[in-house]
């Protein structure tokens, strides 16, 4: 035992050797990923090590001068995942932490199935919002962290910045690290993106409007009191590597009445608008929600266009109770369909059913769970990843009679994708689970080289 060796875990792995007075890098960035998360040393040999990253795990023998990566461990953190209308197997397009935005067949024709050489990173940093343009799957979304977003052609690789600017005197836009992105469900050219406002293009980005004011309460992050006090300019605040604050968190346009979109925003608030932005209303508060809770998932009925659905969380606070809640009124009253889910379950996103209005599907920290009445029991879909986080779903959106939703975003529940973190789920026992919710089959959105099941 040596008191005076330590092991720091940041972006680059740190060791001291004098009990902290001194700090040198202890790799050399060149043949592992960064990102650290994770070490274990072994007690018998303290040059030999596991370290998990953004990028999976690695192991020295030689305390770091040499790593080598497991790559057959599937451990990327998907946050969000989009599927195209591409015929006769549609496209899965996926953002990931530290790890680019990647995109690939469901399906293909070889007879070794879906290859790793099938997939690829149309765009590196960080992967988080991702949609595809409903009628040309040739036409995806795609972004790096705080709201600088690309649109892609892949008939050619074209690769554009459309990030909206504001005018010369607006006050800046606060864009959250996974800043939210919807592609219209009426207008396949017209996308929605928000910052601390809600943004509308009606060319794929070309050009910009903004349809909202500052829908959050506009709070200033560092006059907040945490810890029993208001802290100083000079208390070390991170500033670089995380989301601004009071900041848009997802955006839903009704696929039953064009115009309607709902807002959820990082400090607790709901926004909905019934004539395209031209007013907007503040929904009632969320019942029993703490105050200034995160909203992380908003969705309008694929039924019903005064019907929404929010999850929320207030982890930040030690709260990890699961939020969840449902309005027939768009926000004027709510309740909790939060049911018998497990407390201590985090709900990140929630989607409902195209063909039966009470079964839901609901994204947690532990795994993805359905209802088939709208809320009062849950039940998980079980298997190989059953406890892995599900931070996103979507779904392919073909009907019986082979017509195709326009909407990118889960609209049936035929084929249930989750963006996860951990290992991938495999299709055989989720099928079984999901034929019980009327889901014919269910697939992962990361998933070995297998064939696409039919």
């Amino acid at each position: 035992m040596n008191a005076d060796l330590v092991y720091q875990m940041d972006v680059f792995l740190q060791v001291t050797r004098d009990g902290g007075a001194t700090f040198t890098n202890l790799e050399s960035g060149h043949d592992k990923h960064s990102d650290n998360h994770a070490m274990w040393i072994d007690p018998a040999d303290g040059r030999h090590m596991l370290v998990g990253t953004d990028a999976g795990l690695y192991e020295t023998f030689d305390e770091g001068k040499r790593f080598r990566h497991f790559p057959n461990i599937p451990a990327s953190q998907f946050y969000k995942v989009a599927l195209s209308d591409r015929a006769p197997f549609y496209d899965v397009l996926g953002g990931a932490q530290d790890m680019g935005t990647y995109i690939g067949p469901s399906r293909t024709m070889n007879q070794d199935g879906i290859r790793n050489q099938d997939w690829y990173v149309p765009l590196g940093a960080d992967g988080y919002g991702v949609a595809f343009e409903p009628g040309d799957p040739d036409i995806a979304y795609m972004m790096e962290q705080e709201g600088f977003l690309f649109r892609r052609d892949r008939r050619n690789e074209e690769l554009v910045t459309i990030q909206p600017r504001g005018r010369a005197g607006d006050p800046p836009e606060r864009w959250n690290w996974d800043s939210p992105i919807m592609v219209s469900p009426h207008q396949p050219s017209r996308v929605y993106f928000g910052s601390q406002r809600i943004w509308r293009s009606d060319d794929r980005g070309d050009r910009w409007t903004a349809i909202s004011p500052d829908l959050t309460l506009g709070q200033e992050r560092y006059a907040q009191r945490f810890y029993g006090r208001t802290w100083s300019v000079d208390a070390l605040h991170d500033n670089a590597a995380v989301s601004k604050y009071a900041t848009t968190t997802s955006i839903s346009e009704s696929s039953v009445a064009a115009g309607t979109l709902v807002v959820g925003t990082d400090d607790g608030l709901v926004q909905v608008t019934s004539d395209g932005g031209a007013t907007w209303t503040r929904a009632a508060a969320l019942p029993g929600l703490p105050a200034l809770s995160y909203v992380n998932d908003v969705e309008t009925s694929v039924h019903d266009a005064r019907t929404i659905f929010v999850a929320a969380d207030n982890h930040k606070m030690g709260d990890f109770a699961p939020y969840l809640f449902t309005s027939s009124d768009l926000g004027r009253s709510w309740r909790s369909i939060a049911g018998d889910l497990p407390r201590g379950t985090i709900v990140w996103a929630v989607q409902q059913d195209h063909v039966r209005p009470e079964l839901l599907f609901a994204g947690t920290e532990f795994g993805v769970y359905w209802t088939p009445n709208g809320g009062t029991n849950w039940h998980k879909l079980t298997g190989d990843a059953d406890h892995r986080g599900a931070r996103h779903q979507a779904a392919s959106a073909r009907q019986r009679s082979g017509r195709r939703d326009v909407r990118a975003r889960l609209l049936c529940a035929r084929r249930l994708h989750a963006a996860t973190r951990g290992r991938r789920r495999r299709a055989r026992r989720w099928r079984r689970a999901a034929s019980r919710a009327r889901c014919v089959v269910v697939r992962p959105l990361s998933g070995g080289a297998g064939r696409g099941t039919p």
